[in-house]
């Protein structure tokens, strides 16, 4: 088969080759994907500049994620797998036309989903919906901010928690992104490049406070965001890795990847409670996430989809983790 060879660090006309690569074959428990297309991250660019811990030694397949139908199923597949056109997390081997995972890893998507929408509902997928739903359960009512919202992490968050029921106040730059965000139904909107977006916020919060908020690009904005939360008696800053999206994915139906190859989760099912401390967060994690749950070689789910978040739990005036 044809694959793209990372088989050195640098840019990338230098650090990948296509080449023809021995077919995968899958083992018990597995399938193996004919590709139509394959996801490119955060955790791929880091990894071709050889910045990325986790990736494979030089020379090797990368590529987290990958959308195209079954072709074999290894011993111990449910035959019904055979066929089914999925979106796949391979952890790496998706830079080619065939990829091996866990068929627990794999969820069917419909004929009808483009490939760019399908591949985002993987990783990034993954990314927003643990931040969203486990690292921190939106609640309705919450006042939550959303950094880099145009990416599609950000684009994903909007959409759990405006559909959690919460105020949301959206951070972006340019005119065409705000109109966009807009129609995603964040209620606040807020170009960062008119000026300080904390002010921005803290003049539309008014005598509110803010209670949660996913920031994807660290530096002095996570100081700015610790201090919006302080101000107004507690709440919860998550810090998660971006990942760059040059389009704007157009709104899908958030029926995201969960459990067994669940497509789907019912609208009134609730949220795993919040967690005080991190590290019994990550305890659990394999025990609750369908990434991390599918694939016994994996890390915690937030490494696995590309999240790097920071604990900032405290307790809020109900006497309850913020």
């Amino acid at each position: 088969m044809n694959a793209w060879v990372l088989h050195k660090h640098g840019t990338t006309k230098e650090a990948f080759q296509l080449r023809q690569v021995p077919d995968p074959e899958p083992g018990p428990g597995q399938l193996l994907i004919r590709s139509e297309g394959f996801g490119l991250n955060y955790a791929d660019v880091m990894a071709r500049r050889g910045l990325y811990r986790d990736a494979p030694p030089v020379p090797s397949v990368i590529g987290y994620e990958t959308v195209g139908r079954v072709e074999r199923c290894g011993a111990g597949v449910p035959p019904e797998r055979l066929g089914q056109r999925v979106v796949a997390m391979t952890r790496f081997g998706g830079y080619a036309e065939l990829a091996v995972t866990d068929h627990r890893a794999a969820a069917v998507v419909p004929d009808a989903l483009g490939i760019g929408e399908a591949c985002a509902l993987a990783t990034q997928g993954c990314t927003a919906w643990y931040m969203a739903r486990y690292a921190c359960p939106l609640r309705e009512g919450q006042r939550v901010l959303i950094h880099s919202v145009a990416g599609g992490v950000g684009q994903l968050l909007v959409q759990l928690a405006v559909k959690a029921g919460c105020e949301v106040f959206a951070i972006a730059s340019g005119a065409e992104k705000m109109a966009y965000l807009k129609q995603l139904g964040a209620q606040h909107v807020i170009d960062r490049s008119t000026g300080d977006y904390a002010t921005a916020v803290e003049h539309a919060l008014g005598s509110h406070r803010l209670d949660v908020s996913f920031n994807a690009v660290g530096g002095s904005t996570f100081k700015e965001d610790m201090a919006l939360r302080e101000r107004r008696c507690g709440g919860v800053v998550r810090r998660c890795r971006a990942r760059q999206q040059r389009r704007p994915l157009r709104h899908i139906g958030l029926r995201v990847a969960h459990g067994d190859h669940r497509t789907d989760l019912p609208d009134d099912e609730e949220p795993q409670p919040h967690r005080r401390e991190h590290a019994a967060d990550q305890a659990s994690t394999s025990r609750r996430c369908w990434g991390a749950a599918c694939m016994k070689w994996c890390r915690p789910c937030a490494r696995l989809a590309g999240a790097a978040c920071t604990s900032a739990f405290r307790r809020g005036p109900t006497g309850r983790s913020a």
